[in-house]
């Protein structure tokens, strides 16, 4: 079965991946963009949205051959609106997915590279989006002052702060500060590193302590929040079993210590050495 887009009379193939809408042609033929016609939400989150949902997105077109782009668009939009709990970083659990909901704000120094936003995103979103526990884990990140919904433009949210020099990344209250350098050995960042170094940060965000500076470890585990570049700037298996204690336990304000769940690291086979 192919979907016929009524509004150009061609028709859009199938994602080979899963039955529905081809989302290169809705996003006009930009996957690196990958962006929302309407900039309401990405195109992985609006398909993100269908999954969970069973939307038929047949019915819709059927329905309303001219704008089903943005009704599909408006109603994933309030979905998240709908789902994202009160804090700036939420965790959801649904039948095959865990979802993080991220509200955020963005700033950068007039001469950080024009690429840092996107490439922030990306490594957070790639970074800690994987499958754990029978489940895939995702992430939606909203910016609340690119968005036209009230709703989500109000909602709580947390600081992504670049800056174009070197220096120390950190999450400090409700600001994550990226630098394009670590000052501590001088090294200057690759696109990669700068995305990696972003997905480490947002575990911060997600209520998980350092590994690497765990004064209760030799040897601390292999773990996006103990060296990301090990990784490859992925969350381990460890890393989604230490982010759902984080977000779905009582952690109250102090961030989740790997040390202090030796019990999951056990759990999972993960190797570490304590003092």
């Amino acid at each position: 079965m192919r979907y016929l887009d009524p509004t150009s009379g061609r028709f859009l193939t199938e994602d080979p991946a899963k039955d529905g809408l081809n989302w290169f042609s809705y996003c006009g033929g930009n996957p690196v963009k990958f962006t929302d016609p309407w900039g309401l939400v990405t195109m992985k989150d609006i398909a993100l949205y269908i999954e969970i949902n069973n939307i038929d997105v047949e019915a819709m077109i059927k329905e309303d051959p001219k704008n089903y782009k943005y009704n599909i668009s408006r109603d994933a939009e309030n979905w998240i609106a709908g789902q994202a709990g009160y804090d700036p970083v939420t965790s959801k659990e649904y039948d095959g997915h865990v979802v993080t909901f991220a509200f955020y704000e963005y700033s950068e120094d007039k001469s950080a590279p024009e690429n840092s936003q996107s490439l922030a995103l990306n490594g957070i979103r790639d970074g800690w989006s994987g499958e754990y526990d029978g489940k895939a884990h995702r992430v939606i990140m909203v910016n609340v002052n690119a968005t036209n919904n009230i709703v989500l433009k109000k909602h709580q949210s947390f600081q992504i702060d670049v800056r174009a020099g070197k220096g120390i990344s950190n999450v400090s209250g409700n600001t994550m500060t990226l630098y394009w350098g670590d000052s501590r050995n001088n090294k200057s960042y690759s696109d990669d590193d700068f995305s990696w170094v972003a997905a480490h940060e947002f575990g911060h965000t997600l209520g998980i302590d350092d590994a690497y500076s765990d004064k209760n470890f030799k040897i601390a585990p292999k773990s996006i929040m103990n060296n990301q570049w090990a990784t490859g700037g992925k969350a381990e298996p460890i890393d989604f079993a230490m982010m759902k204690k984080a977000q779905f336990g009582n952690r109250g304000s102090m961030w989740t210590k790997y040390s202090d769940n030796l019990d999951l690291l056990d759990n999972l086979g993960v190797y570490y050495e304590l003092k």
